[in-house]
């Protein structure tokens, strides 16, 4: 099940994030996934002018990282790239 639910009004996307069956919004490799395909089809989606991106918990944007998946580093280089990743991901240009 996606994270990210889409819907678009007069050329906007209301993108929501709501990680399903958590308390809080945060990243793991799927929640990465689903954001790079749902905003990669927005950008092709011609109709779409612009996107905004919101939460679907009440209490909190984004949590930050899941902390499970800190097990699969095995050096600080790991976890920097990781970091690096995410950052990137919410700071690339779109459009």
């Amino acid at each position: 099940m996606s994270a990210l639910s889409v819907a678009i009004a007069d050329g906007v996307a209301v993108v929501t994030f709501d990680l399903p069956g958590e308390p809080v919004n945060k990243f793991s490799k799927a929640v990465i996934a689903d954001f790079v395909a749902v905003f990669d089809q927005l950008e092709r989606d011609t109709s779409v002018v612009g996107a905004v991106l919101i939460s679907g918990k009440p209490d909190t944007f984004i949590a930050g990282a899941d902390i499970d998946a800190f097990v699969e580093f095995t050096s600080a280089a790991d976890a920097a790239r990781a970091s690096a990743a995410g950052h990137q991901l919410m700071n690339q240009p779109r459009g």
